[in-house]
C-alpha cells in the first residue's frame, strides 16, 4: 500500500507483479568480460532483484501501445490488471487483489489478446 496523495485511502498497491528474481537475458556483443556474470560463455547475463521487473512491464506496455496506439493510461492499467494470472503461489486474493501479489502475475499473452479485442 502507498500513501493516498489526494486519492481515496483505499488505493490498492501493488497493482500486479512481474518476474524480478533470477532473470537471464542476452548480453550485448559489446559487453566486456566480467567474471561475476553467470553463463558468460553463452553471452547471457543472470541478475536478480525487483528492478528486473520494471523493464518487463515497460516492454509489455510498449507492445500494447504498438498494437493500439490510442490506449489511455486508464485502459492500459485496466488491461494489465485484468490480464493477470493467479496460481498456487499467489492464492485467490481478496476480491481478486491481495497485498503481496496485487491482482496477480502479469500475463503478457493475455494482455495482448485483451488489447486486440478493443
Amino acid at each position: 500500500p502507498r500513501p493516498a496523495w489526494g486519492k481515496p485511502s483505499s488505493t490498492l498497491k501493488p497493482d500486479l507483479v512481474a518476474p524480478g528474481e533470477w532473470i537471464t537475458a542476452a548480453l550485448s556483443s559489446a559487453a566486456g568480460a566480467d567474471p561475476s556474470r553467470k553463463c558468460q560463455s553463452k553471452r547471457l547475463y543472470t541478475s536478480r532483484g525487483t528492478s528486473q521487473s520494471a523493464p518487463i512491464i515497460t516492454g509489455l506496455i510498449a507492445l500494447l501501445l504498438e498494437t493500439k496506439k490510442s490506449l489511455t493510461v486508464s485502459q492500459t492499467r485496466a488491461i494489465l490488471q485484468e490480464a493477470t494470472t493467479r496460481d498456487d503461489c499467489t492464492g485467490p486474493g481478496r476480491d481478486g487483489w491481495d497485498s503481496a501479489y496485487g491482482f496477480g502475475k502479469v500475463n503478457a499473452s493475455a494482455a495482448l489478446a485483451r488489447v486486440s479485442e478493443l
